[in-house]
């Protein structure tokens, strides 16, 4: 007897189907789609560690490799973006640049306009890295192309942030307004991260142009936004420029705090670029107070730091740094080996190039070689007055002083050491007002007109122990005051000569009593410090409370200036941090 076929026709054919085809080849796309979705998903790209970071990246680039497989091009390009801005924050700027191109040419096939913006906005930032403006520059201008195109706000905003950051290279000016446009479109969009990374970029233009104040302010207006978002990362970010800003106003003290508060916020095994910045400016911070040896050290950590984050121009910088220490110390061939190394690469009337220039004519005047250093500065000054930056400008004007000044030439040095000055008062800068100062009554008593150099050198002085007067750790104050004790020497030889002008004046007395207090300031400080200015009727135990707190503070701090000044553990730092910050609020 014959069977009949038990299944229904439709089924039948499904039952061919699947004999002839595995299961496997039905769902495989599909499931490929899927298991990108998930493993894309996965990736945190804002991980904070270097293993995550690390994790991440590898999530990504598979989720990558899967949407490819599957012929998912747009979604493909969307992850590869995300690996391309997280190999940026792993310092791995051509691995980057090569996502970002893997990208453009997956849409190049299927277009999407936002995608295809993230792209180049990426691409031009990890461009800006290696130093390639130019071509940055021109990624940027189509991406701002097409976003206007496309009314893609967003993309618009990021492009306009990129290109203000390599117009900061050579045009602070420029660069403020196009960042200026930027927050205008983040404001629009209500993008709290995309205002506050625009904050921290006016502040950075502020900042070229040494306008501290208003550096200030939008610095402070980042950082509060990086505070309700707690993002620990950025917020170091921040407070690493607020200490270079303390650094700039020779508020050396407060630097060095703003830079160990950066330190315990980031983990520096993922952040060799923060890393480097805070062990550069601890080490700007004690080459000014006077003490280059701890630079040297700090320095030395910064180099190895920007090596790791393949920063071509944070390389140049350590090695800058390095060179003006090693000038300090009067180390000159090994301090111009460093500042020549850093010229390597650069272009010749590029704003790097002329902070090596500077430096160089700097080693060159103490050496005696007036013509070569004032060949330096010449161009140190074309370049800084070119691209707008007065305060760099100014000192490179002191410099030149310095040299004719050293050449005899007195009118050409206090032409120059006025134009210096005027620029310093407007700025509120005060150590070099009393550097400039200090010229001026140098020249001022080498041609016998001993009131104006009177006048000029107690200024100086009067600038000088302000500075001192702000560090609360004796052995930061110490170490600046040595640096310094040439010009109480020289007002107390100006004294000397106008006693023997006017005998019956008390300059002779004058003379001895700046002679004392060269000697002894830092025991002076010391006594003043400790010294309570609480009206009459105040009750004793708070007085004494309070003079006790003040000597914990000294201690506290010179503490940390040793700790700083060789091998430390952060664990120990942070908790002198945390002291530090106690005793401040008691």
């Amino acid at each position: 007897m014959r069977r009949t076929n038990l299944l229904p026709q439709p089924y039948r054919l499904v039952v061919v189907l699947l004999c002839l085809f595995p299961i496997g080849q039905f769902s495989a796309v599909p499931d490929n789609k899927e298991t990108a979705r998930q493993t894309a998903a996965d990736a945190n790209e804002h991980a904070l560690t270097l293993p995550e970071r690390q994790e991440a990246l590898t999530k990504l680039n598979e989720a990558a490799r899967q949407f490819i497989d599957a012929g998912e091009t747009v979604e493909a390009a969307r992850t590869l973006n995300r690996v391309g801005r997280l190999q940026s924050l792993l310092n791995e700027p051509h691995d980057a640049l090569e996502s970002f191109q893997h990208a453009l040419a997956l849409l190049n096939k299927a277009s999407v306009a936002e995608v295809k913006i993230d792209s180049l906005n990426g691409q031009a930032v990890a461009l800006i890295f290696v130093q390639e403006l130019v071509r940055a520059e021109m990624v940027l201008k189509k991406s701002l192309l097409l976003s206007n195109q496309t009314g893609y706000t967003a993309g618009k905003a990021q492009a306009l942030l990129t290109l203000s950051d390599a117009q900061n290279y050579k045009n602070h000016a420029l660069a403020m307004e196009t960042a200026q446009s930027a927050l205008v479109l983040w404001e629009s969009l209500r993008n709290r991260e995309g205002i506050a990374r625009t904050f921290a970029q006016i502040g950075r233009c502020y900042m070229a142009q040494n306008m501290l104040l208003e550096a200030t302010q939008n610095y402070g207006k980042a950082l509060q936004i990086w505070r309700e978002l707690n993002n620990p990362s950025e917020q170091a970010r921040v407070l690493i420029m607020f200490g270079f800003i303390e650094y700039r106003k020779a508020e050396w003290q407060s630097s060095i705090s703003y830079l160990t508060q950066a330190q315990g916020l980031i983990d520096e095994s993922a952040e060799p670029v923060m890393r480097g910045q805070i062990a550069a400016g601890l080490a700007e911070a004690f080459n000014e107070s006077g003490m280059p040896e701890t630079g040297l050290g700090h320095f030395q950590d910064a180099l190895e730091s920007y090596r790791k984050s393949k920063d071509p121009h944070l390389v140049m910088i350590a090695n800058r740094g390095l060179g003006v220490t090693y000038a300090y110390l009067g180390k000159y061939p090994e301090a111009l080996d460093h500042l020549h190394q850093a010229l390597v690469g650069l272009k010749p009337d590029s704003l790097n190039a002329a902070q090596n220039y500077e430096p160089i004519g700097m080693i060159h005047l103490k050496t005696g070689d007036s013509a070569v250093a004032l060949k330096y500065l010449r161009l140190a000054l074309s370049i800084y007055e070119k691209a707008a930056n007065p305060k760099e400008a100014a000192q490179v004007k002191a410099l030149m002083a310095r040299v004719f000044e050293q050449q005899g030439q007195l009118e050409r040095a206090r032409h120059h050491y006025q134009q210096a000055l005027k620029t310093f008062v407007e700025s509120l800068d005060r150590q070099n007002q009393a550097d400039a100062l200090y010229g001026l009554g140098r020249l001022e008593l080498r041609a016998g007109n001993l009131d104006t150099a009177e006048h000029y050198i107690k200024q100086s002085i009067a600038f000088t122990e302000d500075m001192r007067r702000v560090s609360r750790g004796s052995d930061l104050a110490a170490a600046f005051s040595a640096t310094v004790y040439e010009r109480y020497q020289t007002y107390i030889d100006c004294l000397m000569r106008q006693h023997h002008a006017h005998p019956d004046r008390g300059y002779a007395a004058l003379a001895l009593e700046t002679s004392e207090l060269a000697r002894a300031r830092s025991l002076s400080e010391m006594l003043s410090s400790t010294a309570t200015a609480f009206a009459p009727g105040v009750d004793p135990q708070l007085v004494a409370q309070e003079k006790s707190l003040s000597q914990s503070l000294r201690v506290k701090e010179n503490s940390k200036i040793r700790m700083l000044g060789g091998k430390y553990k952060r664990e120990g730092l942070a908790s002198l941090e945390n002291e530090l910050a106690r005793l401040e609020q008691d």
